[in-house]
């Protein structure tokens, strides 16, 4: 898990980080490295990775030799998949990183986060693989409306453009209330996900998966 270190007036990721935690453990997975990074990526990822460690073992294998040794850096290999929490100009940095790292090959998996919203395509090209759940809205799922939209409230980020959708579902949601009580089998098709009600009568949201393929968001068929 590697999350950006929070400020001391706000939590906001240390919150993500302990929900995915959370979930996480209680469907059985083992997490093996939990970082913070701030400025210093490759250092981040270095310790996540225990690139030092490789470095100690070539140092006493040299002087267990008395020569130099040819060597390759290797990365832990204990790691199935990387969650990652970042922001867009973080995450730009941090995925060609990993691949600089000895990493490329580990899956990324990232909270929405980490895309901006707008159509990037030179820029988002680093964040080429990385799988992350959007909402249907920011996919062009409902492009008549989305199109609407965009003409009446101009957004030019993601949380904009997430609180839109949130604001049309809330609106749909009122009628639909009954409907969605009378069980937990029925959905509602949201701007913002596939929304159902869950047992405390709380408003459970699923999104639905994406990649960056050549710069470009993409969803991802089930």
């Amino acid at each position: 898990v590697l999350a950006p270190t929070d400020d001391p007036d706000n939590d906001f990721y240390t919150r993500k980080r302990q929900s995915f935690l959370g979930e996480w453990l209680t469907l059985g997975g083992k997490t093996v490295s939990v970082n913070n990074f701030s400025d210093e990526y490759t250092n981040t990822i270095s310790d996540l990775l225990e690139l030092d460690a490789s470095n100690a073992r070539r140092t006493r294998l040299q002087a267990v030799l008395g020569q130099n040794v040819v060597f390759t850096q290797r990365r832990r290999q204990d790691i199935d998949f990387i969650f990652l929490i970042a922001q867009p100009a973080a995450a730009r940095q941090i995925i060609p990183s990993l691949a600089y790292l000895f990493a490329g090959d580990i899956p990324v998996y990232a909270s929405q986060d980490l895309y901006s919203g707008v159509p990037r395509p030179v820029e988002d090209r680093d964040l080429n693989g990385v799988l992350f759940p959007e909402s249907p809205w920011l996919l062009g799922r409902i492009e008549s409306n989305l199109s609407k939209a965009k003409n009446l409230f101009p957004a030019t980020t993601a949380q904009n453009l997430r609180l839109q959708a949130f604001g049309i579902d809330a609106f749909r949601l009122v009628s639909r209330l009954p409907v969605l009580e009378a069980s937990s089998e029925y959905s509602l098709s949201g701007t913002s996900g596939q929304l159902r009600l869950g047992p405390e009568h709380n408003v459970i949201r699923e999104l639905e998966w994406a990649t960056i393929t050549d710069g470009v968001i993409q969803p991802i068929e089930r």
